[in-house]
């Protein structure tokens, strides 16, 4: 199906140049399939979210490693959110970063908006 795909927009690309096509891909392939508004308005940076709520209501929090597993070819980080000394959020992931957003995640949905997860 991908080998189709690409063959599809690049004869699209080939017959009809640049901007044809990206209207193609926009309009046929892209919007009958997704909200492009619903994805823009999704939540995706909890850990920017969660520092917010922590500054509006003076509170602390940080970030730290409370595990790293390492082998020969990648890492294993698990990341504890910690909001005035207590373990508010877990996050697991093979990339730091991922992980504390993933605390992050999970603090957020158990302090500023626990009803919201579904």
């Amino acid at each position: 199906m991908g080998d189709s795909l690409e063959a599809l927009i690049g004869a699209t690309y080939l017959d009809k140049g640049y901007q044809y096509c990206e209207q193609y891909i926009l309009d046929v392939l892209i919007a009958q399939y997704m909200d492009m508004e619903s994805i823009k308005e999704q939540e995706s940076n909890y850990k920017g979210r969660l520092i917010e709520f922590c500054q509006q209501h003076r509170k602390g929090i940080t970030f730290e490693v409370a595990e790293e597993k390492r082998n020969k070819h990648n890492s294993f980080f698990v990341i504890h959110a910690i909001i005035e000394d207590e373990l508010v959020g877990v996050g697991k992931d093979f990339s730091k970063k991922i992980a504390t957003q993933m605390a992050a995640e999970d603090a957020y949905f158990k302090l500023v908006a626990p009803k919201a997860k579904s």
